[in-house]
């Protein structure tokens, strides 16, 4: 096909050469009709209205070609290797931008892995097969640092304890729920969030943190089928969770609207 030197863009009317077009199958003369500058700030116009679509076409294309992204970026990373310095830089604006931004990667992180848990668990249950050499190590290590400064690992635990009471509690209720064959998970900052709900506040008997210490309670009781969701957890006081019992008993919207409980 035999091109003209010159071209008029549709939109901003300028004689411009051929190469200022990006090229089109379905027009006579192979260009598209807006030149390149009208054409991107059309395009980055349109992202910026459409920012979720944006991201689910992205997201989209990255799995429909999840190896050959990686493999292209392997190769860019090895062909222009970054300086030392570029490396610093690019280290401290992620801590910063995580400092950030940790609800949303929190946020993006849960997602993710609900969406993708049984490749996730199978890639490292595979690792850890491939590895026993590496993990056994590893826990050697650790086994014999703990033996040799016991007074340090045992003020280490205290202290991220204190720290990240809800995340210790998450924790262990986790853990239980997964030894049970419960569904679902929730983090210490979902137990923040019911808690601040509430106003830190047994749902039960209103008593107040200090005053009482606020424990995760299941709404369905996981023997009973109830999940390890953040939407099956009530706040309640140790006394209110243990007279609950193993009952389903829902204290969360009935008892703020009227002071009701509702056996169901």
């Amino acid at each position: 096909m035999v091109y003209s030197d010159m071209k008029i863009c549709s939109k901003c009317k300028s004689e411009l050469p051929e190469t200022s077009f990006y090229k089109h199958k379905r027009t006579r003369d192979g260009l598209r009709q807006q030149c390149k500058s009208c054409t991107d700030n059309k395009s980055k116009e349109w992202a910026k209205n459409n920012p979720e679509t944006v991201l689910e076409l992205a997201r989209k294309n990255y799995h429909r070609n999840k190896d050959k992204i990686l493999e292209r970026g392997k190769r860019y990373r090895k062909e222009n290797p970054l300086s030392q310095e570029r490396k610093d830089e690019l280290k401290e604006y992620h801590k910063i931008w995580h400092a950030e931004n940790k609800d949303r990667m929190a946020e993006y992180y849960r997602n993710y892995y609900l969406e993708n848990r049984e490749e996730i668990n199978a890639y490292n249950a595979a690792w850890q097969k491939s590895t026993p050499e590496r993990i056994e190590k590893r826990n050697r290590q650790g086994k014999r640092y703990r033996e040799n400064n016991p007074e340090k690992v045992l003020a280490a635990q205290r202290s991220w304890n204190e720290r990240n009471r809800d995340k210790k509690v998450a924790y262990v209720r986790n853990r239980r729920a997964r030894e049970d064959g419960a569904e679902g998970f929730f983090t210490g900052d979902d137990w923040a969030e019911i808690k601040e709900k509430y106003d830190h506040r047994c749902i039960k008997c209103f008593l107040q943190e200090p005053e009482i210490k606020l424990t995760p309670d299941h709404v369905v009781p996981l023997f009973l089928g109830g999940t390890n969701w953040p939407s099956n957890i009530q706040p309640l006081c140790g006394k209110c969770n243990s007279s609950k019992g193993p009952k389903f008993i829902e204290f969360r919207p009935e008892r703020l609207l009227n002071g009701a409980t509702v056996n169901v």
